[in-house]
């Protein structure tokens, strides 16, 4: 991450009074020190990895991590909080399926509680969230019908405004 987006960041937690904030495809985990917030990191063999940065009043636990680095849970009292950063591209399609089937599954509470699941999927789970050429997944979708997990950025159908935009499409 740029020390440009880093301040951006900074900056945007202290304006906003952020409790959390969860980072994908981080390099380095030293630049990465806001007053006011600790960091857990699990940088993989890759040399890239996921972030939970929280409050430092707030304190979490149980904290899992993927050896892949692609992924890291932490609970806030009953809360799991999940971070994954998933493969992207077309070509990396089965790669990114078995990963929603077996490393993801993981970090799933085994027993009910709240779960706040995010990140980069790399993935749309509805020909709707995106235009042109798209990479969907259909374990993605199951596992989060059946966790009965909702898109928080799903605010409208007749939205038209995306996270992800190529010279070919927007996802």
């Amino acid at each position: 991450m740029s020390s440009t987006r880093l301040q951006t960041l900074g900056y945007f937690l202290r304006r906003h009074d952020g409790d959390f904030a969860l980072l994908q495809e981080v390099t380095n985990v030293n630049i990465i020190n806001f007053r006011g917030y600790q960091s857990i990191e699990n940088i993989g063999m890759t040399g890239r990895g996921t972030v939970i940065l929280s409050n430092v009043d707030l304190q979490l636990h149980r904290i899992k991590r993927l050896p892949t680095g692609c992924g890291i849970a932490a609970y806030y009292n009953n809360t799991c909080i999940i971070n994954l950063y998933a493969t992207s591209g077309t070509v990396n399609c089965a790669e990114r399926e078995a990963f929603f089937n077996t490393e993801l599954i993981d970090l799933i509470p085994h027993t009910l509680t709240d779960l706040i699941m995010a990140g980069d999927f790399n993935c749309v789970l509805s020909n709707l969230d995106c235009t042109g050429h798209h990479n969907s997944s259909r374990t993605l979708e199951r596992l989060i019908q059946g966790l009965g997990l909702v898109d928080v950025w799903d605010a409208s159908v007749n939205r038209q405004i995306y996270t992800h935009y190529t010279p070919t499409g927007v996802a």
